[in-house]
């Protein structure tokens, strides 16, 4: 045992560590992870110690014994989340050093004061550690470390700096060199933080006074090593890149292999990017979000489009006067006229736009809008000048000025046609969802979400002109459709579709409190046994007076005034059209037709239901549920449950 080299311990318990391990002389490695310790005094007696792992144990202070570990080259205190003292002068005793990771503890690190004893150790002792090449450490306090010469910082090769106190631990990129910095100071006022920009990978910038243009003021060769940037809560910044001051203007490459920008309460940022880039200039970004930002009126002027075209992600959010995602060159004279230009976002995956009350589209042409009135005249969101060939999901929200999404001109055969998810919610003046011409190019979205649309008549639309082109060519594969609070909505189609959208893809339809709507499945639906739905497994409807799930049957007339009068058919044809339903929710008024309905068993009516849920009636629940109970066969599993308005269930087996 003398010769043991490796000990590890994890998970212990221990009021003191054993006196024989004193015996181990040559141990190197001691691993004390998830313990709970009281005193580890004893530890200082293992000089020959390399490595001292004490990761998410419960200890609160480090013994003083541990600065006779001469020889230690790695110490690891992550996620200590008791430990508050490190007595000075412990540290600067291990001048082998190499690795210290101090993350996610509560360690105050003390400023350094002449003649002061304090408590707790000083981030000027890391000066003292002449190999230290990693570091996790967390300044909860930057005012410690001002006007402080850090020495270390510029031997570093990895590195996990935290400064401020808004920041959390996670580590989301895994990057080698992360930096977060919360200064409501100068950084001139730190030594050696401009050392680490030069070479950091993740950078989070919070507050970070006296700052107007992030490239050149933070880094004047562009972060060249940069490939995660937020910058938030500033009341300063202008622009993150600005090549038209000459003063500023550096000849190299902006955030040549940046990945992600992320971008939030930037208060007077009017810009992100203003004057020419070079070709390499946000070459490699793929994700950008932008939030709360509420002067800037654009994401990127068209001139700049080609440099970010490896974007996966656009994210923008809560802009009260953003107007279009990519602007024209109107602003910049040098620009050419774009008129018969085409933007591609060739590798676009996601797109989200939420809460933008001034947006009039993605982009729009050489006009200029000065009044709400004016942006009411040009309320389609895309147009035929952007183009999304791989776009898999497309989610809108709080957009009160929007009229349609796609424009009744062609838009361009290259564009949406991988749409997967559709999203769309609170756009109060949106009438439709998919017009005549989008339909072959939506042929494979998967999934439909729309809600609390108030002027919404109808999801798809067929124009008379399109219908001949449209009958027996479009075939869309609709998997999830969901519908809520959309109060003028009374059809999914505005006219019946007689295939050209295939139901029998759909698993999942939900139907909540749509006052309007009159039926899911039109009448060819219900007539062509082809054409039903078998791969449907969940139905929940609820809220919606005129809705009939019984079905109903009429003639081949695809009029939508002919829809409201189609003659009810007196037995359901739920269960004809979706034969191996598995889960079905009902409000009240189909709920009590089923009770009502002497010929209907859940179990003979849906032969594959699992799950049947229904409203609460006051002082009757137990009579409903035991009349629809009793008419499940026995020996046949199935769950019947109550749902309360308060979103609570009681659930019967």
């Amino acid at each position: 045992m003398c010769g043991l080299k490796v000990m590890d311990l994890t998970g212990m318990c221990f009021s003191h560590l054993p006196s024989s391990i004193t015996l181990l002389t040559n141990l190197q490695t001691l691993c004390l992870d998830h313990c709970v310790l009281e005193d580890i005094a004893v530890v200082g007696e293992l000089k020959n110690l390399k490595v001292l792992s004490l990761v998410s144990s419960d200890i609160k202070q480090l013994p003083h014994a541990i600065g006779q570990l001469t020889q230690l080259q790695l110490l690891d205190l992550q996620n200590c989340s008791k430990l508050e003292f490190i007595p000075p002068n412990i540290i600067t005793s291990s001048k082998q050093l190499e690795v210290l990771k101090m993350s996610n503890n509560c360690c105050w690190w003390e400023a350094e004061i002449a003649n002061s004893k304090g408590i707790n150790a000083s981030i000027t002792e890391l000066n003292c550690l002449p190999r230290l090449n990693t570091l996790e450490i967390w300044i909860r306090d930057p005012s410690v470390v001002m006007l402080t010469d850090l020495l270390f910082i510029k031997y570093l090769e990895r590195y996990k700096i935290l400064m401020g106190d808004v920041w959390n631990w996670s580590d989301e990129y895994k990057t080698s060199r992360t930096l977060k910095l919360k200064l409501n100071m100068s950084l001139s006022l730190v030594q050696g933080i401009k050392k680490l920009l030069e070479r950091v990978e993740d950078l989070h910038l919070d507050e970070l006074s006296n700052v107007k243009n992030v490239i050149y003021e933070l880094n004047g060769e562009g972060f060249p090593s940069l490939k995660h940037l937020l910058i938030q809560n500033n009341d300063k910044i202008e622009y993150i890149v600005n090549s038209m001051d000459q003063q500023l203007f550096h000849p190299g490459d902006a955030f040549p292999i940046l990945e992600s920008l992320i971008i939030h309460d930037l208060i007077k940022l009017e810009k992100i990017c203003i004057g020419q880039l070079s070709v390499k200039s946000f070459g490699k970004l793929q994700v950008i979000k932008v939030k709360s930002c509420h002067k800037l009126k654009n994401l990127f002027a068209f001139s700049t489009v080609s440099c970010f075209s490896r974007l996966l992600e656009i994210e923008v959010s809560k802009c009260n006067f953003m107007q279009e995602i990519v602007i024209s060159g109107r602003e910049e004279s040098s620009i050419d006229n774009t008129d018969s230009q085409k933007m591609e976002f060739h590798q676009l995956h996601s797109l989200t736009l939420r809460n933008l009350p001034s947006l009039i589209g993605f982009h729009h042409d050489d006009k200029t809008f000065h009044t709400a009135n004016e942006y009411d005249t040009y309320m389609t969101l895309f147009c035929e000048k952007a183009l999304f060939p791989n776009l898999e999901t497309l989610v809108i929200s709080y957009m009160d000025n929007l009229k349609t999404i796609w424009s009744v001109e062609d838009v361009s055969p290259n564009s949406f046609g991988k749409l997967k998810s559709l999203n769309i919610k609170c756009s109060q003046k949106l009438l439709t969802i998919v017009p005549s011409n989008m339909l072959r190019k939506l042929q494979n979205l998967e999934t439909l979400t729309v809600g609390d649309c108030s002027s919404l008549n109808d999801i798809f639309r067929i124009d008379a002109r399109d219908e001949s082109e449209i009958h027996g060519k479009v075939d869309i594969r609709l998997k999830n459709l969901s519908l809520e609070k959309l109060s003028e909505l009374k059809h999914i189609w505005n006219k019946d579709p007689q295939g050209v959208f295939n139901y029998q893809m759909l698993k999942a339809v939900q139907v909540i409190g749509c006052d309007q709507f009159r039926n899911i499945f039109p009448a060819s639906i219900v007539k062509c046994q082809e054409l039903q739905s078998p791969g449907l497994k969940r139905l929940d409807v609820a809220n919606c007076q005129k809705l009939e799930l019984r079905g109903t049957e009429s003639s081949n007339s695809r009029d939508t005034d002919r829809q409201d009068v189609e003659i009810k058919q007196p037995l359901t044809i739920v269960e004809k059209v979706m034969p191996n339903l598995e889960f079905l929710a009902l409000g009240s008024k189909d709920t009590i037709w089923l009770l009502n309905g002497q010929s209907f068993s859940p179990a003979s009516n849906f032969r594959k239901l699992e799950h049947l849920a229904f409203p609460s009636f006051p002082n009757e629940h137990e009579l409903a549920y035991g009349s629809l109970k009793e008419r499940v066969p026995c020996g046949r599993p199935m769950t019947i449950q109550e749902q309360h308005i308060m979103g609570k269930n009681t659930i019967y087996n």
